[in-house]
Formats: structure tokens, sequence, C-alpha cells
């Protein structure tokens, strides 16, 4: 099977006429997120990779920044948490391959600082998290590490609790 480009995926959007439905938009980052990770992480076409990067970033701006298509807030809230707990969950994966790879936590802590495409996935308290794995002492890097992997699980919470949690009418009487 061809592996799709950004270039491809990209055209195949702008086929729509008038306006992209938001299933297809979802669809457009699903595919972009596959190519990031095949790419950039997997080992492939870094400037193919990065293209994807950018477009997704580009495409989630716009989930975040306008009301594509007369969307409901309650789809886009959805949209929204979804993209922020498939970020985190970008990054746990990373911290695991990191921890998974077998040259030591404190090497591919080092590998990851190394690598921009990597690295800038995180924010600057995680990426001195890092920096404090990488180059602190061996005996401390298993525990900072489960430390910072518990950290960004953590952040997905909220996300995950306002849309698994049933809602309760206002007037009910619920205890």
């Amino acid at each position: 099977m061809r592996r799709r480009r950004v270039c491809d995926i990209l055209e195949e959007a702008a086929q729509f006429e008038g306006t992209v439905p938001l299933s297809r938009m979802i669809d457009l980052r699903h595919e972009l997120t596959v190519l990031i990770k095949s790419e950039l992480y997997g080992g492939g076409d870094k400037i193919e990779g990065r293209a994807a990067l950018t477009a997704r970033q580009r495409l989630d701006g716009f989930f975040f920044h306008t009301n594509p298509l007369g969307a409901t807030a309650a789809e886009l809230d959805g949209l929204k948490s979804a993209i922020i707990l498939t970020t985190l969950g970008e990054q746990v994966d990373l911290l695991d391959q990191a921890r998974d790879a077998g040259g030591g936590i404190k090497a591919e802590m080092l590998k990851l600082m190394n690598d921009p495409d990597r690295f800038d996935r995180f924010n600057d308290r995680d990426k001195a998290a890092i920096r404090e794995i990488a180059h602190g002492w061996s005996f401390f890097a298993k525990i900072r590490l489960k430390a910072l992997h518990e950290t960004i699980r953590r952040r997905g919470i909220p996300y995950m609790q306002s849309y698994t949690r049933p809602r309760m009418p206002a007037s009910s009487n619920a205890r």
C-alpha cells in the first residue's frame, strides 16, 4: 500500500467545494497523526514528518480558535478534549519508547533531548524534568521518569472526566 504524503492528504481535503464536513476534518487529523508517528518518530522521512506536524498544528489551531462549520459548543468541546488527550498520549508514548529502548533511561533521555522533533512536543516544565533525568543521578532516573509519566497522564484526567460521567439534569435531586 502506498503511503499517503501530506500534500496528497491536503489536496484531497481541498477538493471539497464550499465547506468541508467536520468528520472529514477529524479524519484528516488522524491521517496526519499516523504520518507524524511513522515519519517523524518512527525513523522515516523527517521532512515529511515535520510537514505533517505543521499541518496538524494549523488544523488544531483552526479547531481551537474558530467555530468550524457552525458546530455546537458541545461538539467543539469534545473535539478539543480529544485533541488534548491525543497530544498527551503522544507524549506518554515518547516517554515509553525511551524507557523501553533498552539503552538505559539516562541515555535514552539524552537521545530524546537531542532530537528536537520529539523534545519540542513537551512543555517547558516537562523539558526541565527530562533534563534532570538525563543529567541527574542514575539512582533517581527511574523514579523521576515514573513521576513525569504520571504527571502527563494526570493532565488528561479533567478532559476524560468531563465526557465520561453522566450529567444529571439541573432539576435532579441527586445526592
